[in-house]
């Protein structure tokens, strides 16, 4: 009987250990998952202001040259 009450002490402290052990394992993981889509968010950030800085560029000098043009032909 005295083995029996035994085992069961240290099988419960493994339990302990383990859900402890998981319970670490799962912040971990979760503040990877955390850094990650903040890594994730700044690169498609970064991405869509690349592919939309071109366009915005172009916009810009078409503006600026009609504003121009009629002054040049002005003179």
């Amino acid at each position: 009987m005295y083995d029996l009450a035994i085992l069961h002490g240290a099988s419960l402290k493994a339990v302990g250990q383990a859900k402890e052990n998981c319970e670490k394992n799962q912040a971990v993981a979760e503040e990877m998952v955390r850094a990650n889509v903040d890594a994730v968010f700044e690169s498609a950030c970064r991405f869509i202001a690349m592919k939309s800085l071109p366009g915005w560029m172009d916009e810009i000098c078409t503006e600026h040259l009609e504003a121009v043009r009629p002054a040049v032909r002005a003179e």
